[in-house]
């Protein structure tokens, strides 16, 4: 049964499982506290979130995502969460500087869509990735929903390389 998010009757299920897609558009995390609060009289229960990744690394969605690394590189141990996570490499180098995985190198996108070229053409992907190489805003869209990068600004006037490469 879908329960929409503005319900004033949300809480009191005895939920067995829940779906929740598209967590980073969720601006608080109450519907998911709601949900997974509500399944504990359960035996078995499950509960599945799916997104993209997002903007806001204070939100519910970025919280679940670092506790999902966390639990994938073994820093955490937890056999009631399992994570799937596909996203390009991306790494802080001592300098503050970006490494990693090239978001426009073609090579690299099979690591955030592993349906690429089944479900999401690749004809696709490349001209967004075209688009991003001239605007900055749609740069920022091609990284975050075709490269599943977290940003922390959704309308850049200014690309990163430009800004470093005018630092001379």
């Amino acid at each position: 049964k879908p329960i929409n998010s503005r319900s004033t009757s949300a809480e009191g299920y005895n939920t067995h499982g829940g779906l929740i897609d598209e967590l980073h558009v969720h601006r608080t995390r109450q519907m998911y506290d709601v949900i997974s609060y509500s399944m504990s009289a359960r035996r078995q229960p499950l509960l599945i979130s799916i997104t993209t990744a997002g903007a806001d690394t204070e939100s519910i969605c970025y919280d679940r995502y670092a506790y999902g690394a966390k639990v994938l590189g073994g820093v955490l141990e937890d056999e009631t969460f399992a994570a799937f996570v596909y996203d390009l490499d991306r790494e802080v180098g001592p300098g503050g500087e970006e490494a990693g995985d090239d978001p426009f190198d073609e090579a690299a996108w099979p690591k955030a869509n592993p349906n690429l070229g089944v479900g999401k053409k690749l004809e696709t992907m490349r001209d967004s990735a075209r688009k991003a190489h001239s605007s900055p805003d749609a740069e920022a869209t091609f990284k975050r929903y075709d490269c599943n990068l977290w940003l922390t600004g959704l309308s850049p006037w200014l690309s990163i390389e430009r800004w470093r490469a005018a630092a001379d």
